[in-house]
């Protein structure tokens, strides 16, 4: 029997940088397009929807360590595998620059991407270009696992196989 061609989320990997990230529970994001309707004079109804932004967010959903933060990388990072699934490397990457002592390490920052990565297929399915952490919170709660939920700002989505066309007769405008 061929292997299920269903991706799910024992078949992916986080990846921010490049490098995986431990004890990743769950990422989500989305893709939008802002439209602003074009409303004129002598028209009741709508004359055009125009493009006016593209944004892209995600949000990840991580299990804390008690001798790790995510304000660092993280060297040795338990539930990573070696080998081939994780580029063979232990190390997970730092999720959010900490503001130290006067703001600065934030200011310098620059941009990672991320990747969700099928270790079935050996694609990145989604590819999210431009990322940086601008929320982290946690969750504590008695007889359970304390969790981190970041939420991170973007540039751009990029999904394996995506079409470069438009949709709709563009030339007929």
């Amino acid at each position: 029997m061929p292997a299920s061609q269903v991706f799910t989320g024992a078949r992916a990997v986080f990846k921010l940088g490049g490098s995986p990230v431990g004890y990743a529970l769950g990422v989500n994001g989305t893709t939008n397009i802002n439209y602003q309707p074009l409303n004129v004079l002598g028209h009741l109804e709508v004359i055009e929807h125009v493009p006016v932004a593209y944004t892209v967010e995600m949000n990840a959903n991580l299990s804390r360590l008690g001798s790790q933060t995510r304000m660092n990388a993280g060297a040795s990072f338990p539930g990573l595998r070696e080998g081939g699934d994780n580029d063979g490397s232990l190390t997970s990457p730092q999720i959010m620059p900490a503001f130290g002592t006067d703001g600065l390490n934030i200011i310098k920052s620059g941009e990672l991407a991320a990747t969700i990565y099928d270790r079935v297929t050996q694609k990145s399915l989604y590819t999210i270009k431009g990322v940086k952490c601008s929320q982290k919170g946690w969750d504590i709660t008695a007889a359970g696992a304390v969790a981190e939920n970041c939420v991170f700002v973007a540039r751009i989505s990029v999904e394996d196989g995506e079409n470069d066309g438009t949709i709709g007769d563009v030339a007929a405008a």
